[in-house]
C-alpha cells in the first residue's frame, strides 16, 4: 500500500511539474510583449551589431547604428527596411521573418532548463535555427542565443531594458524610393 500512494504521489509531482512547465515559458511570451532597449549582436564572439528597439505587441521599430545606420519596423503586417544613406525603402510582405518576432509570438515552443537566471530552449525551429536558448531576468529579455544553419553562433544582447513604448507606425520618408518585395 505504502509502494502505491508513493508511486502515485511521485506521479502526481511529475504531472504538476509537467503542468507548470508551460506556463513558466508562458511567461517569457507574455512579459515581453511591451519594452524598449539597446541591443548589441555578435556572430561567433564578435561584435557586428548595435542599435535599438521598441517592441510592441508584435510591431516593432528596430533602428540599427552599427554597422551602418538603418531602420527596420513591423507595422500594420508588413516590415519596411529604411536606409538612409540609399534613401530606399524596401517593403515586404508578413511572409518575411524576424527572428525576435517568432520568439515573443508564442509560435516556438519552449522549455525550460537550468541556468542561474531564468532560462527557455526551443524546440520545434524552423529550418534556419538548430538551437536557440533566452536568458531572462526577473522576467525581462537579457540574451537571446541560437546556432543557425551554418554552425555559425549569434547572442542578441538586450541592455537598459524598460518595460514600455510608443505606438510603432510607419510613415514613408518623402523623396525615398520604395521597392515593393512581396
Amino acid at each position: 500500500e505504502f509502494r502505491r500512494v508513493l508511486f502515485r504521489s511521485r506521479y502526481y509531482f511529475l504531472l504538476f511539474l509537467m503542468l507548470l512547465e508551460p506556463l513558466a515559458a508562458e511567461s517569457l511570451v507574455k512579459a515581453n510583449q511591451d519594452f524598449t532597449a539597446q541591443i548589441s549582436i555578435e556572430h561567433n564572439q564578435s561584435p557586428t551589431s548595435s542599435g535599438s528597439i521598441q517592441y510592441k505587441f508584435g510591431d516593432f521599430k528596430y533602428v540599427v547604428e552599427e554597422p551602418y545606420s538603418q531602420t527596420i519596423y513591423k507595422a500594420n503586417d508588413k516590415i519596411f527596411i529604411q536606409d538612409d544613406d540609399f534613401q530606399q525603402v524596401f517593403v515586404y510582405a508578413q511572409n518575411y521573418s524576424f527572428l525576435l518576432d517568432d520568439v515573443l509570438s508564442g509560435d516556438i515552443e519552449f522549455q525550460s532548463i537550468e541556468c542561474s537566471n531564468q532560462c527557455y530552449i526551443a524546440y520545434d525551429l524552423n529550418t534556419n535555427v538548430k538551437d536557440l536558448t533566452v536568458e531572462l531576468i526577473d522576467n525581462q529579455l537579457f540574451q537571446i542565443k541560437y546556432l543557425d544553419y551554418k554552425d555559425d553562433i549569434y547572442v542578441i544582447n538586450f541592455l537598459n531594458y524598460q518595460k514600455g513604448s510608443n505606438n510603432i507606425s510607419y510613415n514613408f520618408p518623402e523623396g525615398y524610393e520604395v521597392i515593393v518585395n512581396d
